[in-house]
């Protein structure tokens, strides 16, 4: 069957070809058609959104219309043709083409490659702890309002998207020290147009999007309908059930609105809601396990020396820690065996997640009281719910003076229901099912006014202020039988039942701030001085909530107030083109370790139903693991100076923009986990105790060869180096044998990036039948999978082929995605595994990777009227 589609598709492909080519001979030269994404000041702005992949591209990133030339920053914009022409329908995927950006499906933290509410978007490698949620350090913004959750179905509702790397809080606020990635969606058109987009691909791949927009009331009243359906059944076949379901399965329905209102020339309104509903299967991990076994002999105080090594098949397994004696205890916790060098391939990889939940696991995992109302089903996988919503308000003041304001509402309730053990349960395992469950739910309300002047003039200005009022609700659950084997005293064991539930954290952010920008054109408006600043207070809180009664446990609550400023120098040397310096500095505000608050209240239970324990035992045993007993941390600052240029290639026919970039983070605030002995539980805490360096080089490129013919290509060197940071925690010391971690890079990124895109596609007139094509090629360099830099992920390439034809409003084409079959992971952790033999506690260390996407053949028809 899978031969037959296959066949189906080169040959529709062949046809079509070979229908075009004659027709292409014959056409008349075709009108002259700039690269996607290069500035032509002939276009007018309000048209830049929507203009193909021509047109002078316009951006927001100062929160006024400015060329992208304009803007002394690193910017990249994918146009809405270019995410069309690539079929890019993800954040994750549009990454791909940004140089010096990164987010992907798979989450660190959670070790699970899926949808997650708390993906962190990556920055020039700034891969951060607490970088999602209401804490993130880089952040989505749709038309100007600020999305907390980092979930966005892209469509035809998108005209462009802004990528801006580096300190983003003049603008764009608390959540945006490292960049921000800034949807905006179209206008809406003088007349009716319609879309539809159709895509068939293998497994049971499919995705519908149509939409429909154009006046109500001419001038006066206009309205975009669009809606989304797609769904696909996985990519590797589940070795917990083989001839079952596939892992990796995903669905979405969505559903939005535009309206623009405009009762006078200088007022305009503009309304959108988008609601969208995930529904994914378990997801895509695959799991490698060292199995290593480590020959001990006890030693001076029964404390055993390092582990030997054992080589596993293709596998050489290490052990790279040291004993450590944990505080309370007589013998010490002995080295875990891990993963050194090269992580090994899929053929030492096992896919293994059970997909039906038992009853008693489900009552539990999905009874999360702030999930009542969103209707989730009792199953294995991601579920999400999600609204997006905003206004905004154009008034035009006078020829001088613009007013805007934005307003914006959003939530986003996500719950993954994870089978914990991933491998089959052995007889000496000690859970024979163990089911975790991560939910979310995000909301946030935001408000923004902003007044600008004219920026023609030779001096201009804008001012501004905003309100976020943010929240995240979050829970764990752990739910747990135990694996107890007959033996000739018990021949009849009872299996047990233990749920964990967690207790709900609430998470809130209430941020005020005002910004200014000042701008002076200088010697002929040759040379453009840019002075830049924000001032903002974060009044931030966070409680803990006892999952079965509702009653606060403990809740803390402070300011953190902070003053972010920009300045820079362009000087346009001719050309439509421009250099530029910037300095900037962005912040992240501080918090809370609320898992601390509970133990150093006498009112805790624990202190009831165990009177051996004390406030003044329990600190000390905290601080003997963390070296932490305050609950509060500070912010972190970045620093970042930049040097680039930016303009057209000689004679128009393309675009560039390269930029150097040096800069320091400090007070990183770094997140450590690890078993408090006395109290019998791991503990998760967050302190100041990092400094971190980046530095590199980024460069976007467009350039036409031909009216018809035109490459595209991206890159980036993104180099961090930790020049401090200490983790005192035994947990670590075990595993890795040191603490001081200075001189390493940042995990879970790749410090090389690149991408090519070669396009061919004629200009159309009538019903002529005119072929085009593409060719996308990324690269994405090694990543570390751990924070000690000894095990890595290796580089990998993938090329995607579309070839097809189009006449008049009509396109078809077949496309091939990862044309080389590459199975390299997309990304990947080392991380306890708790299901490992016998105690079945994290005993040994890990790999959970992300599976790479297979090849793919597929099929495509878009229509545009």
């Amino acid at each position: 069957m899978r031969r037959n589609f296959r066949t189906a598709l080169l040959g529709a492909t062949i046809l079509s070809a070979a229908l075009a080519a004659p027709v292409a001979a014959q056409q008349q030269e075709p009108q002259p058609q700039p690269m996607a994404d290069a500035p032509n000041p002939q276009v007018p702005a309000a048209e830049a959104q929507q203009a193909a992949p021509t047109g002078e591209i316009t951006v927001t990133a100062r929160r006024r219309d400015e060329s992208i030339t304009d803007v002394p920053l690193a910017i990249t914009v994918v146009t809405s043709a270019r995410l069309e022409q690539l079929e890019l329908t993800s954040t994750a995927e549009l990454a791909n083409f940004v140089p010096g950006l990164q987010f992907s499906d798979f989450t660190p933290g959670n070790s699970r490659n899926d949808r997650g509410g708390n993906r962190p978007i990556i920055f020039r490698g700034l891969n951060l702890a607490r970088n999602g949620g209401v804490t993130g350090a880089g952040s989505m913004f749709l038309d100007g309002a600020a999305v907390i959750g980092n979930e966005i179905p892209a469509g035809m509702d998108i005209g462009a998207v802004e990528v801006l790397r580096g300190p983003q809080n003049v603008y764009f606020g608390r959540a945006s020290m490292t960049g921000a990635i800034s949807y905006r969606t179209k206008a809406i058109p003088n007349e009716w147009t319609y879309g539809l987009d159709i895509t068939v691909a293998e497994r049971e791949t499919h995705r519908v999007e149509a939409s429909i927009a154009g006046p109500i009331v001419s001038d006066l009243l206009g309205v975009r309908l669009t809606a989304l359906e797609e769904s696909n059944d996985g990519w590797i076949t589940n070795a917990f059930n083989p001839g079952g379901q596939r892992l990796g399965a995903r669905s979405r329905r969505s559903l939005s609105a535009t309206v623009d209102f405009t009762p006078a020339e200088a007022l305009e309104v503009k309304l959108y809601a988008n609601y969208f509903h995930d529904e994914d299967g378990p997801s895509a991990t695959v799991n490698i396990f060292p199995d290593a076994t480590i020959t001990t002999a006890a030693g001076p105080g029964g404390i055993p020396p390092a582990g030997t090594v054992t080589a596993l098949g293709a596998v050489t397994n290490c052990v790279r820690g040291i004993p450590v004696l944990l505080p309370g205890a007589t013998i010490a916790s002995p080295a875990r065996p891990t993963i050194c060098g090269e992580v090994p391939g899929l053929s030492r990889a096992i896919a293994y997640s059970r997909t039906l939940i038992p009853n008693d696991h489900a009552a539990a995992t999905f009874s999360v009281p702030y999930l009542a109302g969103e209707g989730f089903k009792r199953k294995a996988g991601l579920q999400r719910n999600a609204f997006n919503s905003h206004g905004i308000v154009n008034l035009t003041i006078s020829d001088y003076l613009k007013l805007q304001s934005i307003t914006g509402y959003h939530t986003n309730a996500v719950i993954q229901a994870v089978d914990g053990i991933g491998r089959p349960p052995s007889p000496t395992s000690a859970f024979s099912v163990l089911f975790f469950g991560l939910s979310n739910k995000f909301t946030d309300f935001s408000q923004e006014f902003r007044l600008s002047s004219d920026p023609e003039r030779a001096f201009s200005w804008t001012i501004g202020g905003t309100y976020v009022n943010a929240k995240n609700l979050s829970n764990a659950t752990n739910t747990r039988t135990s694996n107890i084997q007959p033996t000739l005293a018990n021949p009849n064991p009872v299996q047990t039942f233990v749920p964990l539930l967690l207790n709900i954290g609430d998470d809130r952010a209430k941020t005020y701030g005002a910004f200014a920008g000042a701008y002076l054109k200088m010697f002929d408006e040759r040379l453009t001085l840019s002075a830049e600043g924000r001032y903002q207070v974060d009044k931030r809180s966070n409680a803990q909530i006892a999952f079965l009664t509702g009653q606060v446990i403990n809740s803390v609550q402070d300011d953190f107030k902070s003053f972010n400023p920009r300045v820079s120098l362009d000087y346009d040397v001719g050309g439509g083109r421009k250099l530029y310096a910037s300095f900037a500095q962005g912040s992240r505000p501080g918090g809370f370790n609320n898992g601390l608050l509970s133990y150093f209240n006498s009112s805790n239970s624990i202190y009831a139903t165990n009177p051996a324990l004390t406030v003044a035992g329990v600190t000390t045993a905290i601080n003997d693991v963390f070296g932490v007993t305050d609950p509060t941390f500070a912010e972190e600052k970045l620093k970042i100076g930049e040097l680039g240029f930016k303009g057209n290639f000689a004679g128009g026919e393309g675009y560039f923009d390269i930029n150097a970039y040096y800069g320091k983070l400090s007070d990183q605030q770094i997140t450590f986990q690890a078993l408090v002995p006395l109290l019998a539980t791991s503990l998760s805490v967050t302190a100041n105790r990092g400094e971190l360096e980046i530095y590199g080089v980024e460069f976007t490129g467009n350039y036409n060869f031909t009216p018809a013919l035109s490459v595209s290509t991206t890159f980036a060197y993104n180099k961090t180096n930790r020049t401090r940071y200490f983790d005192p925690t035994p947990a670590n010391i075990r595993l890795f044998g040191i603490t001081d971690y200075s001189g390493l890079e940042t995990p879970n990124t790749p410090e090389i990036t690149a991408s090519g895109v070669l396009s061919y596609e004629g200009e159309a007139e009538g019903d002529a039948i005119v072929p085009f094509g593409t060719i996308a090629a990324v690269y994405r360099g090694r990543q570390w999978a751990d924070i000690a830099n000894y095990a890595y992920i290796p580089g990998r390439t993938t090329v995607d082929i579309r070839v097809g034809a189009k006449s008049g409003p009509l396109r078809l084409e077949a496309f091939v995605t990862n044309v080389t079959n590459n199975k390299t992971y997309p990304g990947g952790n080392v991380a306890p595994d708790f299901g490992s033999p016998p105690a079945g506690n994290g005993s040994d260390q890990g790999f959970f990777g992300a599976y790479a996407e297979p090849r793919t053949f597929g099929a495509r028809l878009s229509a545009r009227f």
